[in-house]
């Protein structure tokens, strides 16, 4: 059976997914992969100096603490992603990645020919949503494979499973 992808952005709203997509791994009988997408490191003011002003860039000196500090950053969130367990003894991976979120966790569907993201959403509406975006949004419309998003006012896992709705199937528009 194909994996079940569940994506984490270490907020409380993500525990009705976990919960949930935990019971499925384990009802199917699947892998649960559990990923963080840390965002890119925005390139310091300094390094874009050169092209806007061609001044000298920063010595290898400022670079190497950039990378270092870069490098305990990711160990650190690689870190708090392993303590993210599933809920029920089931086979599990964690992974992070780095990049923009939805077309990581998108790209990790595709690779690993997820059979379901299972992913909870912050229900964010108006003027909140057009200015954060929407992760969950972007999933839904371009995944390969069925897509779940769990609120965090949701069901029991064991409710929910008993009463799952039909994946939302996305067709691409017809050109008139």
């Amino acid at each position: 059976m194909n994996p079940i992808i569940f994506p984490t952005d270490f907020t409380d709203q993500n525990d009705p997914a976990l919960r949930f997509a935990s019971e499925v791994a384990k009802r199917d009988g699947c892998k649960l992969i559990i990923t963080h997408v840390k965002p890119p490191a925005a390139p310091p003011v300094a390094s874009l100096a050169p092209a806007v002003y061609g001044i000298a860039t920063p010595g290898a000196a400022s670079n190497w603490y950039r990378a270092a500090a870069e490098g305990q950053e990711r160990a650190a969130i690689a870190e708090r992603l392993d303590a993210v367990a599933p809920t029920e003894v089931i086979d599990c991976e964690h992974v992070l990645r780095v990049g923009e979120a939805a077309d990581e966790i998108l790209r990790l569907a595709e690779e690993t020919h997820a059979s379901r993201i299972v992913m909870g959403t912050h229900g964010r509406q108006g003027f909140q949503r057009v200015v954060m975006g929407s992760v969950a949004e972007k999933v839904v419309r371009e995944a390969p494979c069925p897509v779940t998003v769990i609120r965090n006012e949701a069901r029991e896992p064991q409710e929910a499973l008993s009463q799952e709705a039909q994946p939302l199937e996305v067709q691409p528009l017809e050109a008139e």
